[in-house]
């Protein structure tokens, strides 16, 4: 198990609901104990919920829960750091892939299979 993998098993022993309360402390201890920037930490908690969630080790409501904590971290750091800030794109590609699980777009299919999922698995493979 890598460390964000332990981080990501750390996050999701909480329920969905109160996760965004009990991320940051998680989160910014990963960060410190590993010397991470922002976006460095937030593309191995991406990459490591995604893979997690693609083995069936995290379900999808876990996942997506944690790629929206990582993503409110990435709008504070945006605003907080300004001109300074490293966008982290695989992060985002992660983030964008759950985004894409939580409506029905219309195409009659299960958003989760027919969007995350090869989202999800493109983003890894090109990044992660």
């Amino acid at each position: 198990m890598t460390d964000a993998d332990a981080a990501v098993t750390a996050l999701a022993r909480h329920q969905v609901d109160a996760l965004g309360a009990e991320f940051a402390p998680v989160f910014d201890r990963f960060r410190t104990e590993h010397g991470l920037d922002l976006a460095e930490a937030c593309d191995a908690i991406a990459v490591a919920a995604g893979r997690r969630f693609l083995a069936g080790e995290l379900a999808y409501d876990v996942a997506d829960a944690l790629l929206n904590a990582v993503w409110v971290r990435i709008t504070d750091a945006m605003v907080d750091e300004g001109d300074g800030f490293r966008f982290p794109e695989l992060a985002y590609a992660v983030y964008d892939a759950f985004d894409a699980g939580e409506y029905d777009h219309g195409d009659g299919l299960d958003p989760v299979a027919a969007h995350t999922v090869p989202l999800l698995r493109e983003a890894l493979a090109e990044g992660g």
